[in-house]
């Protein structure tokens, strides 16, 4: 199709090409991240419920709204798993293990900050909530476990977390991304 992209590329839910190796702005569009993310479940699958990445997503970025945090970072807690849309998303114990993935991974986020004028690299303190929430989910998304988590920070406030489906996640994702526009 392109011969000069780097890799291969896969369809978008949208139908539009993308190359995960030569990810480029202009390929980027809100609408396929909202679909996939809304589709992909988190922890490989290995929770009590189906909970997409973009229903963590939302929920960190209804926190950073509810604080008062400026929209660049808004914007971040909305999209800081958005590269997963064209990557997938990996239990955190894989990624760790997978650096060219990793960097495969900053390339695409990379590729969507710019797309959506966010500043680089993502903000520290969405990293912050991301690693919290993480207390959250272990709670209200996971079965018990055998072993404890090693977490770091508080939990977040939040009230418990339900299964939604993924139409409505598809729909509350685009909505507040318009509310952030």
């Amino acid at each position: 199709m392109n011969d000069e992209r780097e890799g291969d590329w896969m369809q978008l839910a949208s139908g539009r090409p993308f190359w995960p190796l030569d990810p480029r702005p202009e390929d980027i569009e809100i609408e396929d991240i909202a679909a996939a993310l809304s589709k992909l479940c988190r922890f490989g699958g290995h929770s009590r419920f189906f909970y997409s990445v973009a229903h963590h997503s939302l929920i960190l970025c209804a926190i950073a709204i509810a604080g008062g945090a400026p929209k660049d970072e808004q914007k971040w807690a909305l999209l800081h798993d958005a590269a997963e849309a064209y990557v997938v998303d990996l239990p955190r114990p894989i990624k760790a293990m997978l650096p060219d993935y990793k960097k495969m991974e900053d390339r695409v986020l990379r590729a969507i900050a710019t797309r959506f004028d966010l500043s680089w690299p993502m903000p520290d303190v969405v990293k912050e909530l991301d690693n919290r929430i993480l207390h959250n989910e272990q709670k209200w998304v996971m079965r018990a476990g055998k072993r404890p988590w090693n977490l770091p920070g508080e939990p977040l406030p939040i009230k418990p977390i339900e299964p939604m489906s993924i139409e409505e996640i598809e729909h509350w994702f685009l909505g507040i991304w318009s509310e952030l526009q």
